[in-house]
């Protein structure tokens, strides 16, 4: 098992170098007027340049490199390699002939999504073909008549033989421009671009149209043949989108910017792939395999989609092996160490339960009565009248099936595994007398205690000591002195009515109860402890 876990990264990473082969041998080749086309674009239907990237395609026809893109076409005017970007031109657009229209539509709203293989390098004023109708003539600077190159050329953007329509251009990005009437035609980008054009007066607008020439249609048209300016400095993007990740690098430094691939998870499931799959041997073996191919002399690896492609299904495949077997691994040992805690806390809890089961078990002809934790709740209510806390627990009031009232303690976990339980029970449990509190019955359940005690109805003999409030309930020295005797005969009887010594070791006015009729209880036996009649000498350090 340690021997394939060793091996599995070797493997892998073995399966990466040799898949990770170098792009930049792509052959150069040429078409019309471009020469030394090469990576990332390859040619159309020609098969020896065709190791460039397929998001990259351009087309040779007649002697014209074109770029198909969304719907339309293209001439390629330049490109440049330092930069990374390309002039083109639409192919409906002819130089010295004013009615050549373009075919299509390319404007900024083409270019919403951050992830598209181009981007618009230079966000322009797009010039924006209009149809007004027949009925009328618009008489405003900003819309320029189209009317000498297409009543002359009987063409329109869309409708090459209508001339009943007037068309004209407007260089606008703002829908708030366009008169009422008047429908879109077409939207060409420019590489022209005025800050806050549509916030200045017609005049000064006059004056801007006038300075770039474009205040006629013959302007507007040796315009747009200038072309537009796209970009790929998506390019080393496309690993991370194709791998449905973020992408971030400065595209101002140049395209040796290191880019940085940041995992996009949406969902529980998809956070242990990312990780996994993606981040650990996606990006890191990638790089490692980079490192060994210079350090083998195999050339520089460049992460892009190809490579990717080419290695994808043999990382995936090892990868998820591998995450398989380390996560087994992990899950088991996770299972084990939960299992091992279990057991542990159980048989902490069971040794504590044995040895309180082992005393009821030799004590069987107790009195007290036995009652479930379910017993418990009903007889207090849900636990609902609480009479008073302390450092033991809770006592709340609850009432037997035969009406009688009852106190009802229930113990909190304490620090001596259930030995106050059992001095409780072994005491009270097994004596009876007028001035010592009756143990009525008592609940053992997995890890929950309780004592049933006959309810006191007046208290403790600590709030008529120490009224808490001035005028206060105060007892007669008649009283008191009964009371002091009931709990002497009640102590009395401890040391001397059992067979066993009960010394109590907790006698204090919050341990005295009183019934209805004011006869003291000496309660509260959980640090009672027995000893023989003939022990007339207790040592208080055990």
């Amino acid at each position: 098992m340690k021997l394939i876990l060793l091996l599995l990264p070797v493997l892998l990473l073995l399966v990466v170098i040799v898949a990770a082969g170098d792009a930049g041998d792509c052959e150069a080749w040429s078409c019309g007027d471009l020469h030394n086309i090469s990576y990332p674009f390859s040619l159309k239907g020609d098969p020896r340049h065709n190791c460039g990237h397929p998001e990259y395609e351009l087309a040779c026809e007649n002697n014209r490199t074109i770029l198909y893109l969304y719907h339309g076409s293209y001439y390629v005017l330049s490109i440049n390699y330092l930069n990374l970007t390309m002039r083109v031109v639409d192919t409906g657009l002819q130089p010295h002939n004013c009615s050549s229209l373009p075919r299509h539509s390319l404007s900024p709203y083409n270019f919403t999504s951050l992830q598209e293989p181009y981007l618009l390098d230079y966000y322009g004023q797009p010039f924006v073909f209009l149809n007004c109708g027949f009925n009328g003539v618009v008489d405003t600077s900003q819309y320029v008549d189209m009317s000498p190159c297409i009543n002359t050329s009987s063409s329109s953007p869309k409708n090459p033989r209508n001339s009943s329509s007037n068309y004209y251009v407007v260089w606008t990005t703002s829908l708030g421009d366009i008169k009422e009437g008047c429908t879109i035609e077409l939207s060409v980008a420019s590489m022209l671009h005025v800050t806050f054009l549509f916030d200045i007066d017609p005049i000064k607008r006059k004056k801007i149209y006038e300075s770039l020439n474009i205040t006629t249609y013959y302007g507007i048209h040796r315009e747009m043949l200038k072309g537009v300016v796209l970009s790929w400095y998506n390019l080393p993007c496309l690993p991370c989108f194709h791998r449905g990740r973020g992408c971030s690098f400065d595209r101002y430094i140049g395209p040796s910017t290191p880019v940085s691939c940041y995992i996009i998870c949406t969902k529980p499931l998809e956070s242990i792939r990312c990780f996994f799959v993606d981040y650990l041997f996606h990006d890191v073996l990638f790089d490692w395999a980079g490192k060994f191919r210079d350090i083998l002399g195999m050339g520089k690896y460049t992460p892009i989609v190809d490579q990717y492609k080419r290695a994808a299904l043999s990382i995936e495949i090892t990868g998820i092996v591998l995450v398989f077997v380390l996560v087994g691994r992990t899950a088991c040992g996770i299972l084990c160490m939960l299992a091992y805690l279990i057991y542990k806390f159980r048989r902490r809890h069971l040794s504590m339960d044995e040895s309180l089961e082992q005393f009821l078990q030799s004590n069987h002809n107790l009195m007290p009565i036995r009652y479930s934790y379910s017993e418990i709740r009903k007889m207090t209510n849900g636990f609902k009248n609480k009479l008073g806390q302390g450092g033991f627990g809770s006592v709340f009031l609850g009432k037997l099936q035969s009406g009688r009232s009852v106190a009802v303690k229930m113990l909190v976990k304490s620090k001596t595994n259930g030995q106050d339980f059992i001095n409780e029970v072994a005491t009270i449990g097994r004596i009876h007398h007028v001035n010592v509190v009756r143990l009525t019955g008592f609940c053992v359940e997995e890890t929950k205690r309780a004592l049933v005690y006959d309810f006191m109805p007046n208290g403790s003999l600590e709030k008529y000591i120490f009224p808490r409030e001035e005028g206060g309930n105060c007892l007669s020295w008649g009283k008191v002195y009964e009371i002091a005797m009931g709990v002497a005969r009640g102590i009395e009887y401890l040391h001397r009515g059992c067979n066993m010594q009960i010394l109590h070791f907790d006698i204090k006015p919050h341990n005295v109860l009183l019934d209805d009729k004011f006869i003291p209880k000496v309660s509260d036996f959980g640090l009672a402890k027995l000893y023989p009649v003939d022990h007339s000498i207790v040592s208080l350090m055990q």
